[in-house]
């Protein structure tokens, strides 16, 4: 009973940032602006949810170890399915709760910092979709879960690049950030359709199984260096780096910590993710 509540607790790390996002943008419909204080309230329970999930997963996996937590298929046709699949490790557990910790300190300093900014509002929601693609990113148990938060992570972060859009200066940033990012989503794109060509998976516990049956193939080395691509848009290797300095160009809080200690280390989750 325990190690149920603790996996549904922690699956739930994503969900409680996009919520809240989608929250506040529901609140937008009206064309009323809500106040900072409701933006605040909304915003600062959602991360605090999420870091209550993520210390549920920390938890599962000190007291039962690796957890595959398989929620049934969101598409099957023929002899391919896509399962949707949360992997509880040391790996994911450790980065769930980093990534909840330093998204609440960050709200927490945002809400005093960016005070009667035109973008509050703006600010917030997306930081909210940064953080649920992050913990989607780092808790997804299949290649198509892990993409779908890569690109949460992705087009959140080009927006709050461009996040001072009267300026020209943030808007071509932003289109730099954009254009390395989409090239380099490919690699995970094709990552993903060979695992799938390759292994008939791509889910991580199954991919790692099915390993030792298949190593020292070429279409081994094409998916590993097509996720090795991937990573290096994502975390400013030569020679796509160039995107980095530009997206100080944001408010101090999201260049100084998403780009400093999180989005810029998703390649490197995904390589730690994908090793063997």
């Amino acid at each position: 009973m325990l190690p149920d509540l603790l996996s549904a607790g922690f699956a739930l790390a994503p969900v409680w940032p996009a919520l809240a996002a989608i929250l506040i943008a529901l609140l937008l419909l009206p064309r009323t602006r809500p106040s900072e204080r409701v933006v605040t309230r909304i915003t600062t329970v959602a991360v605090w949810l999420s870091l209550v999930s993520a210390a549920c997963g920390v938890l599962l996996h000190l007291s039962h170890g690796p957890v595959d937590y398989r929620l049934g298929n969101w598409y099957d046709a023929a002899e391919y399915s896509f399962p949707l699949v949360m992997l509880f490790d040391g790996l994911s557990a450790a980065m769930s709760a980093f990534v909840a910790l330093i998204v609440l300190t960050t709200v927490r300093f945002s809400v005093t910092y960016l005070h009667r900014e035109p973008g509050f509002i703006r600010f917030f929601a997306l930081t909210l979709f940064f953080a649920a693609g992050m913990q989607l990113l780092v808790l997804a148990g299949s290649v198509e879960l892990l993409f779908i938060g890569w690109e949460f992570v992705g087009l959140s972060s080009v927006l709050l690049v461009a996040f001072f859009h009267e300026r020209a200066m943030p808007v071509q940033a932003a289109l730099r950030v954009l254009v390395t990012y989409r090239v380099c989503d490919i690699g995970l794109l094709l990552g993903a359709v060979g695992l799938h060509h390759w292994l008939g998976t791509t889910v991580w516990v199954d991919i790692f199984a099915a390993l030792p049956h298949h190593s020292g193939t070429a279409a081994g080395l094409a998916v590993a260096l097509a996720l090795v691509f991937a990573a290096m848009g994502k975390s400013a290797q030569f020679p796509v780096g160039g995107w980095l300095p530009r997206a100080m160009e944001g408010p101090t809080a999201s260049s100084a910590v998403f780009y400093g200690s999180l989005s810029v280390h998703a390649g490197v989750f995904l390589l730690l993710r994908a090793a063997p």
